[in-house]
């Protein structure tokens, strides 16, 4: 089957339902990041992946509106939830004008997180205002300078592309000139979905799950308004990142075709153990005829329910209820079995949740680094067993080692924290100059972020042995 770029009209009248049909069979559908073959016009055209001259809906306000007055000598304005910034210079407004930024609902095509509304509306510039998105590289199909755009909706409904944009990989953003308000929106050239993987569900420990990769003619690029050359499939070879120990996938053979795309097939086997990195990412290496280079499309799949489990003193802990989320730069990791009591927790001060992988020692203050605590009961003198403890008449003694974070991530909008911890912990079952008992401890964890359910976390300030100076 050969693909073409351009999709003419009557092509895509295709009725809902059957595309329906076609998606429901699928266990990972994609289209192709964008790595060398060629396709935008960067002049002002229409996006139009979907054949229907790029004309969406209007954005719906959502979210808290940011006002600021900016005059002659130019200043800077932020959006609510600081994703967006707006640099007027100086000279491109002749007077002072009330700038707003209010986030609306995106329907720009493959529309980045929020679109945005500046007013007052057709406002333009003497010289062109500067707009700068922010972006959460976990959320997107590829952290590629090639693979965004910035683009404005008309009055007609369509969505204009600039000319240019600039792409900070490393600080994540995407910068385009502004020449006048109206709404604006950060896109992807390319995405990736799915239709049954999503949320909290995984793959159990040794079992396989079927996939299907589809290649969409309407979703390979934004179409530029030149008529563009054929691209045929040559061949899709399957690999899974990191090697056998996190499973394996072998394509089945089967090939589909329908008039929007062709579906290739492959298994995806997990391993029988948690793997190292969770979760896995399945890729798909496409080739071209007559192209250098390949697409990677990629799927990223949970092996295996959340843990929270380890041994302290020697005897086996497995959490059942278990709780993750983050305040500010703090992560909370919590678990626990019949009742609070019975519970383990870890609190990280000073976190960047996009760049978390390492490891963070235990201190004597839970703002600056690691804090642990573990109990079986607060009664009798088990109490809580920290990983600081007053330790008379030497002063605080701190466990060896930390909690190391190797990995946050997104799994369909979903974020999960993984690692494990070690070190030793401490109680003492009286006032001083009773002595510190200690007991060594050790443990691993991959838990969804349960912020907006799920049991709280115990008061950290709980412990019996904190009572104790």
């Amino acid at each position: 089957m050969k693909i073409r770029r351009k999709i003419e009209p009557r092509m895509m009248k295709v009725t809902e339902s059957d595309t329906k049909k076609q998606f429901s069979r699928v266990m990972l559908t994609g289209c192709l990041l964008l790595a060398g073959v060629g396709g935008c016009n960067e002049h002002g055209d229409a996006v139009n992946p979907d054949g229907n001259g790029g004309i969406t809906g209007v954005g719906i306000p959502n979210g808290t509106a940011v006002a600021s007055t900016i005059g002659a000598a130019g200043g800077t304005i932020s959006s609510a939830d600081n994703l967006v910034t707006l640099t007027i210079p100086a000279g491109a407004l002749s007077k002072d004008t009330e700038i707003s930024i209010q986030s609306i609902t995106n329907e720009a095509p493959n529309g980045l997180g929020q679109a945005y509304r500046f007013s007052p509306d057709g406002t333009t510039f003497a010289r062109p205002a500067s707009l700068t998105f922010r972006y959460d590289p976990r959320t997107v199909s590829a952290n590629n300078p090639d693979a965004f755009r910035v683009a404005t909706q008309g009055a007609d409904r369509r969505w204009y592309r600039t000319a240019k944009v600039a792409v900070d990989t490393a600080s994540h953003t995407i910068t385009a000139a502004m020449p006048h308000f109206s709404d604006w929106s950060a896109y992807q050239l390319a995405v990736m979905k799915d239709t049954e993987l999503k949320g909290a569900d995984y793959v159990e420990l040794g079992a396989s799950t079927d996939l299907s990769l589809g290649i969409y003619n309407e979703l390979i690029v934004f179409e530029s308004k030149e008529a563009g050359e054929d691209l045929e499939v040559e061949d899709v070879q399957w690999e899974v990142a990191g090697g056998a120990v996190n499973g394996s996938v072998k394509a089945s053979g089967k090939k589909d075709e329908t008039l929007l795309a062709e579906f290739y097939s492959a298994v995806y086997r997990a391993p029988g153990k948690n793997p190292a990195s969770n979760p896995v990412t399945v890729v798909a290496n496409v080739k071209f005829k007559g192209k250098q280079g390949k697409f990677q499309v990629i799927k990223q799949i949970l092996v295996g329910k959340d843990y929270y489990r380890g041994t302290f003193a020697g005897a086996p802990f497995d959490m059942e209820h278990l709780y993750f989320t983050h305040q500010g730069g703090s992560l909370i990791i919590s678990g626990y079995n019949e009742n609070p009591d019975q519970s383990m927790h870890l609190l990280i001060g000073e976190t960047d949740t996009l760049a978390p992988n390492r490891i963070y020692r235990y201190t004597e203050s839970v703002n600056t680094g690691a804090w642990g605590e573990f109990t079986r009961t607060y009664a009798g003198n088990e109490g809580g067993w920290i990983s600081a403890h007053a330790d008379c008449p030497r002063g605080i003694r701190v466990s060896p080692d930390g909690v190391t974070i190797t990995q946050i991530s997104l799994v369909n909008g979903i974020e999960y924290v993984q690692g494990h911890f070690a070190g030793t912990y401490y109680n003492r079952t009286a006032a001083c100059p009773v002595g510190l008992r200690s007991a060594p401890i050790e443990g691993e964890f991959r838990i969804r972020n349960s912020r907006d359910g799920g049991r709280k976390p115990a008061d950290f300030a709980k412990f019996k042995g904190n009572r104790h100076p």
